[in-house]
């Protein structure tokens, strides 16, 4: 049975960015309401876009000061309905879906287009990931049932040699993830995944998982780059998975409800459910948080670390835990929930490198007093005492 922790109220602040009001002034020469809708992010950058007759991409820009936040618009970002962003901030670029074909633009405004891939239509979904061993940006493509590769250099996508051990999907893939070597796509309610790092000439394995189950509106696949895992939903429990294959040691976390989406802010998930709420839930252990409720929130991202966004058809919200961190993990300390209080510790700037040894110190001697030697004796070894 997991147990429910009581922490400081609330983990997560909320902070409320009335932005609707902000765009319908700035834009009020168009006349129709249209929806904010939430794309991705960029360090304290927020993009958003507001769907008109005329498709619009609205960039909010959360800063210090008076009000908290500024906001630019760019009109014309693109002229065709956007499908998807995607930030890549150590590039500088933002890659975006649209009109079947995937673009490159600028991340900073005006969003000047730098390129496109032309050659491959009409792509239906795409990722992308950064190698760790070069830095090199690596995009993969969906079109006509294959996946496709490109690296991104000097401002342009260079096609690669990619060849699959599936000829075909069974049908288009409409979502795709890039995690760590791992690329995951859903297709047909079935999730599979591939081995694509490092890069080789050999064909690439294609590997089918599991289906999405009957009560899920949508594919949810979610990276755990920390773990070095990859989870999927099905219905309303999350399944783990490391890297390779192998199974993992995570047991699966069980939501409330089937999840619209999910979002990893380490140590926390935060699942967006159908009714406008958020639940968070801890990894390891899996334990339930917090729920939180929001009007009719629809959208949901990360966004800096301890920070993720939640937007509605009018509002965005900021969900902040960074200021009850430090509390936070005295409670935890005080009611012995050790391992979620040096997962916390360990991101928390105010508590530094000699406040978790002294977190670790105190979980070693709660281990020895249950007679856990093994694991008393792994963290003595670990910290070095």
């Amino acid at each position: 049975m997991h147990r429910r922790i009581r922490l400081v109220p609330c983990i997560f602040m909320i902070l409320l960015i009335s932005i609707y009001k902000l765009f319908q002034e700035k834009c009020n020469e168009i006349g129709d309401k249209g929806v904010v809708e939430i794309k991705r992010k960029a360090a304290f950058n927020l993009f958003c876009q507001r769907r008109f007759d005329e498709w619009l991409e609205i960039h909010a820009e959360i800063k210090t000061g008076k009000r908290g936040y500024d906001l630019s618009m760019c009109r014309s970002f693109e002229k065709k309905a956007i499908n998807e962003l995607c930030c890549i901030e150590r590039h500088d670029i933002l890659l975006c879906l649209t009109d079947s074909q995937l673009a490159a633009h600028g991340l900073s405004h005006p969003f000047a287009l730098k390129a496109l891939i032309s050659d491959v239509r009409p792509i239906s979904a795409f990722c992308a990931g950064v190698s760790e061993v070069d830095g090199i940006l690596y995009v993969a493509v969906s079109a006509r049932k294959k996946i496709f590769l490109y690296k991104w250099l000097v401002d342009e996508f260079i096609k690669m040699h990619f060849e699959m051990s599936l000829a075909f999907f069974p049908d288009s893939v409409n979502y795709m993830v890039w995690c760590g070597p791992i690329i995951s796509v859903a297709v047909q309610n079935e999730y599979y995944y591939m081995t694509v790092f490092p890069i080789k000439e050999d064909v690439v394995n294609v590997k089918k998982l599991f289906d999405v189950g009957s009560r899920t509106e949508n594919p949810v696949i979610v990276g755990l780059s920390d773990y070095k895992q990859i989870a999927y939903c099905r219905d309303n429990f999350l399944f783990f998975q490391e890297y390779y294959g192998t199974v993992s040691p995570i047991s699966e976390v069980k939501f409330s409800d089937a999840p619209l989406n999910i979002v990893y802010d380490a140590p926390y998930l935060l699942a967006l459910l159908g009714n406008g709420k958020v639940e968070i839930r801890s990894v390891k252990p899996t334990t339930h948080i917090q729920t939180i409720q929001l009007n009719k929130a629809m959208y949901i991202s990360t966004g800096l670390r301890g920070t993720v966004y939640v937007g509605s058809s009018s509002d965005v919200w900021l969900l902040d835990s960074r200021p009850q961190m430090r509390s936070n993990v005295e409670k935890l300390v005080n009611e012995k929930q050790f391992e979620l209080a040096v997962q916390l510790a360990e991101k928390c700037n105010e508590i530094g490198d000699k406040g978790v040894v002294e977190i670790k110190r105190k979980a070693a001697f709660n281990l020895f007093c249950q007679r856990r030697f093994d694991e008393w004796l792994e963290i003595h070894a670990e910290i070095k005492t």
